[in-house]
């Protein structure tokens, strides 16, 4: 599916949580990264049966505080 939709924001979606359960945490963070860029909504990743190791973990964490958009300081 990667192949044929790689910027599908379901796709990227269901290849994270694919790649958590396979024990392989940075892929998974780096597809969940791409689905949240790509438009899927945190909330539902954060809430989605199955998510809770990654979506808690240190790495997503980390990642979804580096996807924050910076507060413009003017």
């Amino acid at each position: 599916a990667l192949v044929v939709a790689p910027d599908d924001m379901d796709v990227l979606f269901h290849a994270a949580g694919t790649f958590e359960r396979l024990g392989e945490r940075d892929r998974a963070v780096e597809l969940a990264r791409r689905a949240l860029e790509a438009g899927f909504p945190l909330r539902m990743m954060e809430n989605e049966t199955g998510w809770q190791d990654l979506a808690t973990s240190p790495e997503f964490r980390e990642m979804v505080r580096d996807l924050a958009p910076v507060p413009d300081e003017t």
